[in-house]
C-alpha cells in the first residue's frame, strides 16, 4: 500500500489516523498538537522580533527542522499512549519478552518492564511528549 506523505500529514493534523481513531482521545490529541504548534510559531515570532541575530536563514532553517522533528516525535508517541488508551507499548514489550536477542534483555523485559508497565507507560508517554514539545 502506497501512501502520500502530504495526505498522511493532513490526516494526522485533523485526527483521522488509526492511532487517533482507536485511542478514544483523538480530538484531545489534535488540540494538544495544535496548541504546541501555535506556541512554537508564537515563540519563533517573538524571537524574530526581539533579536536581530535570529533573522538569518540558518536560524530559520534550524527552527523549521526542529519543528518538523517535534511533529514527527509527537506523531510517533501516539502508539505509546498509556493503557487502556493504546496497547502499543504493552504489545511490543510482550513481544520483546518472547523474542529478545539476549537472555539478559529478555529477563529485564519479563521481570522488570512488564510488571512495572502500568507505572512506566505513562512516564514513557509523558517523556516523549516533553521531548516533542521541546524540539521547536
Amino acid at each position: 500500500m502506497r501512501t502520500n506523505p502530504f495526505n498522511d500529514a493532513w490526516l494526522f493534523l485533523i485526527g483521522n489516523t488509526p492511532d487517533h481513531q482507536t485511542s478514544g482521545v483523538g480530538p484531545l490529541l489534535v488540540v494538544v498538537f495544535l496548541a504546541l504548534l501555535v506556541a512554537s510559531f508564537w515563540i519563533a515570532w517573538r524571537n524574530w522580533q526581539a533579536d536581530l541575530g535570529q533573522r538569518t536563514a540558518t536560524n530559520v532553517s534550524i527552527w523549521f527542522m526542529r519543528l518538523m522533528i517535534g511533529c514527527m516525535w509527537f506523531q510517533g508517541s501516539l502508539w505509546k499512549l498509556p493503557l487502556p488508551v493504546s496497547p502499543g507499548l504493552s504489545y511490543w514489550t510482550e513481544e520483546l519478552s518472547r523474542y529478545a536477542a539476549f537472555d539478559l534483555h529478555k529477563w529485564i523485559a519479563v521481570n522488570v518492564l512488564i510488571p512495572l508497565l502500568p507505572l512506566l507507560n505513562p512516564l514513557v508517554y509523558l517523556t516523549e511528549l516533553r521531548a516533542s514539545a521541546s524540539m521547536p
